[in-house]
């Protein structure tokens, strides 16, 4: 999804060296921006205000803000604000969120941070600001490994700053930051780093780079602790001409393997639930540090998803040995709920989503978003245990989040959409739509799945 992008800013730092006015154009562009994409002052004023006071609320607040804080005077003005006497933006301010959650869950400072996905530089620089001792290994395209190199020279003009094709080089050893362009990241191994973050990039990629950074992290190399956050329950139009690219996108959560032990999950965390900003999809965090899964390890995450198994979306889905809820619409379901007894959930039980779809119109997502929330718990069984029935249950639980599609004259309308987590789970490692005996999905789901799954 950055070949147009990554092809215009190398069409640009080829015309003419790389400068302030250069960068400024470049990141006024909007391809590195997120939530300073708009650049209505009330609007920036507005988020910088709400991500403030929701950050006093989270205890991330300014005490503990580096003296020198403030957003880069190379950064667009009209995207910042003035607070008492600080130049802010959304993007510098959602930064230091990180930053500050960071150092809630690692506990100590890392010495080595490979960011996979660096963009200009502006994760890297806060995290410098707060932690000075912190070494870097930047991962990216190289127009964007060229604007950050340009960018962070002028945040840390003492930093020695080295481009290179391998970690073993000798000017690579002693550097504040390396660059490293992303044809080169199969090179990076047996390395050890403190901390890979990533952010907003891998749920961009083709799954075949998605599946080639987690190789980096979970087995060439030794990473202590991961954090990232992308985009979850981002909808796909069945009928776009670039289907086929778009479900060949992202994947990222199902690349975590079971060695893992998650400290935080969280759906639009921290200041990504801004009012203010609707214009991005759904992201998830993921912060977690290596560590083998043993047998208490794995039996606590089917304990806890077998939680999962009361919750109304299963039980109202599962088959019911006497036949008392039928899919039609003509059935009593209050008098078939009463009637009905208790409900064994178990690895042979069949589910028809139709039942909450179809019958019980339940159409309200789950509004827990952490590491409570069912969609966590069933996810977390199928990463440690692999579990067919966590499995089953994730992609019930997928299916109630869709929409029924919206008819109108003679067809669906262009909101018929599959979301990508409803594929992923959906089709199994084998990148192929699976169809399950024991799981029916409303026709609108597997009609969908089944033809986006053909043009693979």
């Amino acid at each position: 999804m950055w070949s147009n992008p990554a092809a215009d800013y190398s069409r640009q730092l080829g015309r003419e060296p790389i400068n302030n006015g250069l960068f400024r154009a470049i990141v006024s562009s909007g391809g590195y921006a997120q939530m300073s994409m708009l650049r209505d002052p009330g609007v920036v004023e507005a988020t910088v205000a709400w991500q403030l006071d929701t950050m006093k609320s989270l205890n991330i607040g300014r005490v503990a803000w580096p003296e020198n804080f403030g957003e880069s005077p190379l950064l667009p003005s009209e995207t910042t604000v003035e607070v008492e006497g600080r130049r802010l933006s959304p993007d510098l301010l959602r930064f230091w969120s990180y930053v500050a959650a960071l150092d809630v869950h690692l506990g100590q400072p890392p010495r080595r941070v490979l960011e996979i996905g660096s963009g200009y530089g502006g994760f890297a620089r806060v995290m410098r600001l707060h932690h000075p001792g912190c070494r870097f290994v930047l991962l990216d395209l190289q127009p964007s490994l060229t604007v950050a190199g340009h960018f962070l020279a002028h945040a840390f003009p003492e930093a020695l700053i080295v481009h290179a094709t391998s970690l073993s080089d000798p000017s690579a050893k002693d550097a504040d930051f390396v660059l490293v362009a992303a044809e080169h990241a199969g090179d990076i191994t047996g390395e050890s780093f403190d901390l890979a973050v990533n952010f907003w990039s891998l749920g961009e990629m083709t799954r075949a780079h998605v599946a080639g950074y987690f190789d980096l992290i979970q087995a060439r190399n030794s990473v202590r602790s991961l954090f990232t956050v992308n985009h979850v329950f981002a909808p796909l139009d069945t009928t776009a001409h670039n289907l086929p690219a778009l479900l060949d996108t992202g994947g990222w959560l199902s690349r975590f393997d079971r060695d893992w032990q998650i400290s935080f999950f969280g759906i639009d965390p921290l200041l990504h639930d801004c009012p203010v900003i609707r214009h991005t999809h759904m992201g998830a965090a993921v912060m977690a540090q290596r560590q083998v899964a043993d047998l208490e390890a794995r039996r606590a995450a089917s304990e806890i998803a077998t939680q999962v198994h009361r919750e109304d979306f299963v039980t109202l889905a599962a088959a019911s040995p006497a036949g008392d809820l039928a899919t039609s619409q003509t059935v009593d379901l209050h008098a078939a709920l009463q009637r009905r007894g208790a409900v064994v959930i178990g690895p042979e039980t069949a589910f028809d989503a139709r039942r909450y779809g179809d019958t019980l119109q339940l159409w309200r997502d789950d509004s827990r978003r952490g590491a409570d929330s069912a969609f966590f718990r069933l996810w977390n069984d199928v990463r440690i245990n692999g579990s067919p029935l966590s499995r089953r249950l994730l992609c019930l639980w997928l299916a109630s989040r869709w929409r029924a599609p919206i008819r109108g004259g003679e067809g669906p309308a262009m909101l018929d959409t599959v979301l990508t987590e409803q594929y992923e789970f959906g089709a199994g490692h084998d990148g192929r739509w699976r169809s399950d005996p024991l799981l029916t999905l409303p026709f609108h789901v597997s009609r969908n799945l089944e033809a986006a799954s053909t043009l693979l």
